[in-house]
């Protein structure tokens, strides 16, 4: 007879899981939130507030996504268990229309490096801030209740993955890796911020 699972690791699995979910979410709102942006541009509204709104929504989209199912599973309402399936299915279908439209979307983001008083704050300041605390203070938290060590190669995996950029994917990878070490020795998510501030800035 095999052994079946102790509570205790279907736990860590679904931690595991609902990290990953997490991860598809944001990406899914990601590319919402630049499609409306998008449309957003071409009415002619103002495209410094758009950059620094947009950047922020899908993680305050996320965080406010976390805070609803955390309050969901206090009162034990059913978790759809082929959501991540469904997540995969629409980043892979909006990935598709955005390949499509390919051309658009590449103008539309060497837009934003032609407006350094909106750019250069989002990158070095609003996304740092962002990053961390969804990435950090949310994730890898969550993670380090079981092995610190795949806590902290998964979640800087998942922070190359959400680049989607091989280029970035590696130094995300990387980056992510001594931010998560400096969580864990320092305890602080104040100096995660402030490490990929450094990273940014010397990045652009």
């Amino acid at each position: 007879m095999g052994s079946n699972p102790t509570p205790g690791t279907k736990s860590i699995k679904n931690r595991y899981w609902e990290s990953i979910e997490i991860i598809l979410k944001l990406i899914i709102y990601i590319i919402l939130t630049f499609f409306l942006k998008c449309y957003l541009y071409s009415i002619g509204i103002n495209k410094y507030i758009l950059f620094y709104v947009f950047y922020a929504l899908p993680y305050l989209l996320i965080i406010l996504d976390i805070n609803i199912k955390s309050i969901k599973r206090e009162i034990k309402l059913y978790k759809n268990k082929n959501l991540i399936e469904i997540l995969i299915l629409i980043v892979i279908i909006t990935n598709f229309v955005i390949k499509k439209n390919n051309k658009e979307i590449e103008q539309i983001i060497l837009e934003g490096y032609k407006y350094p008083y909106t750019f250069i704050p989002t990158i070095t300041l609003l996304a740092p801030f962002c990053e961390e605390i969804l990435f950090r203070g949310i994730i890898l938290n969550v993670l380090l209740n079981n092995n610190q060590y795949l806590a902290i190669l998964f979640s800087s995996f998942l922070f190359g993955f959400i680049h989607m950029n091989t280029l970035q994917f590696i130094n995300g990878f990387i980056i992510g890796n001594i931010i998560g070490v400096s969580l864990v020795t320092t305890f602080s998510i104040n100096k995660c911020i402030i490490i990929h501030i450094i990273n940014n800035i010397i990045a652009i």
